[in-house]
């Protein structure tokens, strides 16, 4: 998750640094076309691009965290219901993308279930389908 925060803030360090170098910089103003420009245009709000950027940034990581949090319960409720046709679902569709954005969390959640066939059911599908990506360390953790 710091990885996600972390490359949120380049991204945004990275947008501001471009807005900045693409605005070029104003001709300088004579002494006389000074005092009457500054009497004709009223002073422009300066917005605060970088400080709305970090914003989001944050809000965006807010939001990946309760998502994963959303996926991971989803998938614990359908282990715990037995139903087949709704583990096979978490199991294709939420637990590859856990595994994807957090896989520190499903060893978690496979650490957690109690023993019994959920837990093995669960830490099984793990193994298969992360051995299909990191075969090294799935081999590891097993």
């Amino acid at each position: 998750m710091k990885r996600n925060i972390f490359f949120l803030l380049l991204i945004a360090g990275a947008a501001v640094l471009i807005g900045v170098a693409r605005k070029p910089a104003p001709p300088a103003p004579s002494l006389s076309a000074t005092s009457s420009r500054a009497e004709r245009q009223p002073k422009q709000p300066t917005k605060p691009v970088a400080r709305q950027l970090a914003n989001a940034a944050v809000e965006a990581a807010a939001a990946s965290q309760n998502r994963d949090r959303q996926v991971a319960l989803e998938i614990e409720s359908a282990l715990m219901s037995k139903d087949a046709g709704r583990r096979e679902t978490a199991f294709a569709v939420l637990l590859p993308e856990l595994l994807r954005t957090e896989p520190a969390r499903v060893v978690d959640m496979v650490a957690r279930q109690p023993a019994g066939e959920p837990r093995e059911t669960l830490r099984d599908e793990v193994a298969r389908q992360w051995i299909t990506r990191d075969t090294e360390s799935a081999v590891a953790w097993l």
